[in-house]
């Protein structure tokens, strides 16, 4: 832990007219003196609590002044003046998240010590990992074969997960279907299996592609649509033909799309590309 820090307080007192003395007086002692002021102990504490650690420190600002650096997993105390402070955590990660945001306000008392916590989460990413699915689940593993790991352990034997994919290597897609009334649905969640999110649920839908910026999600239900992730709308790609659309898949750059038609009443398969709009 690092020794407390005691900030200057620089106190300007102005000159003040006095009234004209009598030389003759005799000086009096003063009746009062420049107030002390109060102070407290703020401390600052940052933890890891992700399954990867963050790579780095960071930097710690409290109200104006000087920022003050801190390791992914210490505590920092702070003498200040009593009242309320803005503290505020420079630093993380993109791909982390702090809870309850890294900016806080905290009252400091001359009574007891105030502590504030920074909980950062760092998801593992899937560098040097292979992403598959096998038999309804999806895993992970090196390309040696060893950290063989199961991220849909959750799921009960009826359940089925299929069509994984993660653009960033840090969020997981896949498509989750119920063994019950056989309905489908579109999941996201950490690569580490936490945060789990329903995105979509529909009868019938298949194949879902994910966008590399994991905004938007291609799938087929015969025709092509595409779900925009951030609220939910569907938006038809294409219109109901004598074709079947199947296995769409997006350009690296966001822009294109290609997909493969399928005639109805047979024949020979085609591969399709079209704008993304």
């Amino acid at each position: 832990m690092r020794p407390v820090l005691r900030p200057l307080l620089a106190l300007a007192l102005g000159a003040c007219p006095r009234a004209q003395e009598d030389p003759t007086s005799t000086p009096t002692a003063p009746t009062s003196s420049p107030t002390e002021t109060a102070m407290g102990v703020l401390a600052i504490t940052t933890r890891s609590v992700g399954s990867a650690e963050p790579s780095h420190g960071y930097t710690l600002t409290v109200g104006k002044s000087t920022p003050v650096p801190i390791d992914i997993a210490e505590t920092v105390e702070l003498e200040l003046p009593a009242g309320v402070h803005r503290v505020h955590l420079e630093g993380v990660d993109p791909v982390c998240s702090v809870a309850d945001g890294v900016t806080r306000h905290a009252r400091v008392t001359t009574s007891e010590r105030r502590d504030v916590a920074f909980d950062v989460f760092c998801p593992d990413q899937l560098d040097d990992h292979i992403l598959f699915a096998s038999e309804g689940r999806i895993y992970t593993v090196r390309p040696d074969g060893s950290e063989l790991r199961d991220l849909t352990s959750f799921l009960d034997t009826l359940n089925t997960a299929s069509f994984p994919s993660s653009p960033d290597g840090l969020t997981l897609f896949h498509l989750q279907v119920y063994g019950y009334d056989n309905s489908r649905e579109l999941w996201r969640m950490n690569i580490d299996g936490s945060g789990r999110e329903r995105l979509y649920t529909s009868d019938f839908f298949s194949q879902p592609a994910v966008s590399a910026d994991g905004e938007r999600v291609l799938f087929t239900n015969g025709t092509l649509q595409q779900l925009i992730v951030s609220d939910g709308r569907v938006v038809p790609m294409t219109i109901a033909t004598d074709f079947l659309e199947a296995t769409p898949t997006w350009s690296p750059d966001g822009t294109r799309i290609a997909f493969t038609r399928i005639p109805i009443d047979g024949g020979d398969s085609r591969v399709w590309v079209m704008n993304a709009n």
